[in-house]
């Protein structure tokens, strides 16, 4: 730590209107690493090797050492080198759980000690007084008979998307197995660095995309606006992103995605991918659901946010961390939505998404990225309100992200999970290696996870983990 406090500069980070949205949120996942030696007398994952190696890892990431300064309309990671915001750091030895328990369960969440089960996605400080939060909080579990470790991680959603979450967990755990084995880390190629500054992204969009100031002539127009978000929030606060909930964590098997993407071939559509048919399952899940509760009121289509990124497609490096993704409307009538789920009804809602993928260009990124720096320039961190107004199921696609691929020098986790987002959400993850399965955790109201249960053509085309 003592290194990292040293070489810490002052700075300030503009975040952009994709990073404020979701500047309430935390990524948060956890990892369950096994002990193959637990006869062993030296501890498992010792906590000095992990501390020192996140402080090593936070020399590139001076930004997790930030504090959320809200402007009227803008938002900034501010660095203080003398006071610096640090992590947070919790140890939990736990001697009634052994690992053998929750792995031989599957890892069901059931069998998890109580101090990893976290619920709660908001950014909030620790006694929800008025200090600055956390924008890094780390929790380890020792289970007992030093048999394993549960590292659970949650990193604030304006430092990071997903990409740029895992960019900087094997960051981490390369400093990590660099400090356990020094020789050998001579000759390891470390991780390029990172790039923090939210520039390299305008610099791959026009000018007219990016952030102005707020005129004079917007500013009472910014004040009017703000102020009615806040009325119709507090008429309606039960329909936002937080509140009572339930997550689960389901599997789609291989043999479902292969059996939907080979009658689309048979049909001599476009190939679909997993995500596309994914997305399709659990919209007309969603759709199906919010029909059962509407007493027949429902619009005649239904949306889905499905994310896109593109970093590959405006040639943003693949090494930003920031937010850097459009959320894609996918609109599909609920006629076809409300059909019985088989593999026929899902390749057409599937190829619906395909098509909406296909057509992104250049021109409706910046469509999008020119309509959310609006939003943000009139509405500010309030924007967020108005998108957890939406009635949609939304999505977030880490399927392809290398969350298993994070080992601090002790071995890949067993097993991978995010935890705590917010309701109506459905986020696509990988499964544990070497399955080609795809696993989705989807959080929605109690009321509507339990008609989901109750769906019996949805539940023949998933399997719960938990």
């Amino acid at each position: 730590m003592e290194d990292f406090l040293r070489q810490l500069k002052d700075g300030a980070y503009d975040l952009s209107p994709l990073d404020i949205i979701p500047s309430h949120l935390y990524l948060t996942n956890i990892f369950f690493f096994e002990n193959d030696t637990p006869d062993s007398e030296t501890p498992f994952m010792p906590h000095e090797a992990l501390v020192s190696s996140l402080y090593d890892s936070l020399q590139s990431f001076p930004i997790l050492a930030g504090r959320l300064q809200r402007g009227v309309t803008t938002t900034k990671l501010v660095v203080d080198a003398d006071s610096p915001n640090l992590p947070s750091w919790e140890t939990h030895n736990v001697p009634d759980v052994h690992f053998k328990q929750v792995k031989t369960s599957g890892f069901h969440r059931d069998t998890w000690p109580e101090c990893i089960d976290i619920t709660d996605p908001l950014v909030h400080t620790e006694d929800g007084g008025g200090a600055s939060p956390k924008l890094l909080r780390v929790r380890v579990c020792r289970f007992a008979g030093n048999s394993g470790v549960a590292v659970v991680v949650r990193l604030a959603h304006c430092v990071f998307d997903a990409k740029g979450c895992t960019f900087f967990l094997n960051h981490w755990a390369t400093c990590c197995r660099n400090r356990l084995e020094p020789e050998r880390s001579k000759a390891t190629t470390t991780p390029s660095p990172p790039i923090l500054d939210r520039s390299a992204m305008y610099a791959c969009l026009p000018p007219s995309v990016r952030p102005k100031p707020l005129g004079w002539l917007l500013f009472p127009v910014s004040l009017v606006l703000t102020t009615l978000v806040r009325v119709v929030m507090f008429l309606v606060g039960k329909k936002t992103s937080t509140g009572t909930s339930r997550a689960l964590l389901f599997c789609v098997p291989r043999r479902i995605l292969d059996e939907v993407t080979k009658h689309d071939s048979q049909v001599g559509k476009s190939r679909l991918s997993d995500n596309d048919v994914v997305t399709a399952l659990f919209t007309m899940a969603y759709a199906q659901m919010c029909q059962a509760a509407s007493n027949g009121k429902m619009p005649k289509k239904v949306t889905a946010i499905v994310p896109c990124d593109f970093r590959h497609r405006l040639g943003v490096p693949q090494s930003f961390t920031g937010s850097c993704a459009v959320g894609l409307y996918v609109t599909a009538p609920l006629s076809l939505l409300l059909q019985q789920i088989t593999p026929s009804s899902l390749s057409e809602v599937a190829a619906i998404s395909r098509r909406s993928v296909d057509e992104v260009d250049i021109n409706v990124i910046e469509r999008f990225a020119r309509r959310a720096m609006l939003v943000i320039q009139l509405l500010g961190d309030k924007a967020r309100d108005l998108y957890s107004l939406m009635v949609c199921q939304a999505f977030s696609n880490q399927s392809r992200l290398p969350f298993y691929d994070v080992d601090f020098g002790f071995g890949r986790p067993l097993f991978v999970s995010p935890m705590a987002y917010s309701k109506s959400l459905a986020v696509i993850v990988p499964p544990p290696p070497p399955s080609r399965d795809v696993y989705v955790y989807l959080t929605l109201e109690l009321e509507g996870m339990a008609h989901i249960l109750r769906n019996e053509n949805f539940m023949g085309m998933v399997e719960r983990v938990y």
